[in-house]
């Protein structure tokens, strides 16, 4: 039998080696998920999907058009030094895309993954905007959550939504007051339903050509392979995969 929770888009690509070790369906799944429907965009033209993640993120979109883009998954950015802190101190973003003008640091909530950063006792998503600002430097950056459903998450979205009325929130969370991370220009969530659009549109879409067509339909396929996993499956039975 073929395992549903494989890596099926560039599996031989050197972020295989940071894949976090996990068990269960679930997991498994949910890894799969962020691995090859990232990858899959990755082989898109940039300009096509990541205007499209960040209508999915509830984000304003980014000008201008970006011309490349870089995906990395599992990622370990650094924190800006100082008070004690060095360039050793990272903080764990599941997927980093950069562009010539932007960075997006996503964290995967799997489950309701709300838990402090394991050094400092700040949430997690303020901890990775707070390494994304520094990290992205004169670019600017997105910083969002990936939610199986809102409703299975409310302690994240509860976060998301703090920092998104108010971005001094987020500033007042940091360990070091003093960074300006004047570069955050949104925060935000998405669901895997909503990224599984993305590939639904771009498998259709005139303006790509036919094998971005064909790469975006096969991962999609997968996607449709994956829904019977399990009763917590991201593609619940009978919920269509919209905004």
């Amino acid at each position: 039998m073929t395992d549903p929770c494989r890596f099926v888009v560039w599996p031989h690509h050197p972020d295989m080696l940071r894949r976090p070790t996990t068990s269960g369906m679930n997991a498994r799944a949910t890894q799969a998920l962020a691995w090859n429907i990232f990858r899959t965009a990755e082989l898109l033209p940039p300009a096509f999907w990541l205007r499209r993640l960040n209508a999915s993120l509830g984000i304003a979109l980014p000008r201008p058009a970006p011309v490349t883009a870089r995906v990395q998954l599992w990622m370990q950015l650094p924190v800006p030094p100082g008070h004690g802190r060095s360039a050793r101190d990272v903080v764990d973003v599941d997927i980093v895309i950069e562009t010539e003008h932007d960075v997006w640091a996503l964290l995967v909530c799997d489950g309701d993954v709300a838990s402090s950063h394991a050094e400092t006792g700040i949430d997690r998503v303020a901890m990775m905007a707070y390494a994304a600002s520094w990290h992205a430097g004169r670019r600017q950056c997105y910083v969002g959550m990936i939610v199986a459903a809102p409703e299975r998450a409310p302690l994240a979205m509860s976060l998301i939504r703090r920092y998104q009325v108010s971005p001094q929130a987020l500033h007042l969370r940091w360990p070091d007051r003093h960074h300006d991370g004047g570069n955050i220009s949104g925060v935000g969530f998405t669901t895997w339903p909503r990224l599984r659009t993305i590939l639904s549109e771009a498998s259709q879409a005139d303006t790509l050509g036919a094998m971005e067509r064909v790469i975006a339909q096969q991962a999609l396929e997968w996607c449709e392979d994956l829904t019977p996993v399990n009763s917590l499956s991201p593609f619940p039975r009978g919920v269509a995969a919209v905004p």
